[in-house]
């Protein structure tokens, strides 16, 4: 819960200095964007199902788009089994954006950092009133993987979106995929 004020702080923070300036006259002359994201949804990959939270930077120069994103990602059901899997996503992203006043779509992927813990071996079973825990060795996860995103977003107001994201990031250590809802604020490009 810390994480997910942390994100809505930091992009509350970098947005509401695109506003403090006049916007329309800044945004038509230079063709630079800048717009915040919040979402959430869920992730796959080989061993598990997980739960997640994603915050976005987007700042777009005529068609092209660069993006900064964070993602947490948890095990959306666990039976008990300790350690608990999850991981962190740190990602830059450069890619292209289409739209019109009301729509937009946009293509990115770059380089990140994946961070996180995955259970190893089996060590024992702890006994339980029902049911037992099973303990696992700890491995933590430190890798440089390629993230890659789908978006599609419909502006019902001029500095206000929301949409879906397709997402990915390939790693060494861990592949994983997912489906997000987001809402977005700050200044859309109008391309």
């Amino acid at each position: 819960m810390k994480k997910l004020i942390l994100a809505i702080i930091f992009a509350i923070t970098f947005v509401s200095s695109g506003f403090s300036q006049d916007s329309t006259k800044t945004n038509k002359a230079n063709n630079i964007n800048i717009w915040a994201d919040l979402g959430a949804g869920f992730y796959s990959n080989t061993n598990f199902f997980r739960l997640g939270t994603a915050a976005w930077m987007n700042v777009s120069h005529n068609n092209t788009l660069f993006k900064f994103r964070y993602e947490f990602m948890d095990e959306a059901i666990n039976w008990g089994a300790q350690p608990v899997e999850f991981s962190k996503n740190y990602a830059l992203m450069v890619g292209r954006i289409k739209g019109n006043e009301f729509v937009q779509v946009s293509a990115t992927a770059g380089l990140g950092l994946l961070t996180g813990v995955q259970r190893g071996n089996f060590l024992y079973t702890k006994p339980g009133v029902i049911f037992g825990t099973d303990y696992y060795e700890e491995k933590k996860i430190n890798s440089i993987c390629l993230p890659f995103e789908f978006d599609c977003a419909f502006k019902p107001l001029p500095v206000l979106a929301f949409g879906a994201s397709i997402t990915g990031d390939l790693s060494p250590k861990q592949n994983t995929f997912g489906m997000l809802v987001k809402v977005g604020v700050g200044l859309f490009p109008e391309n």
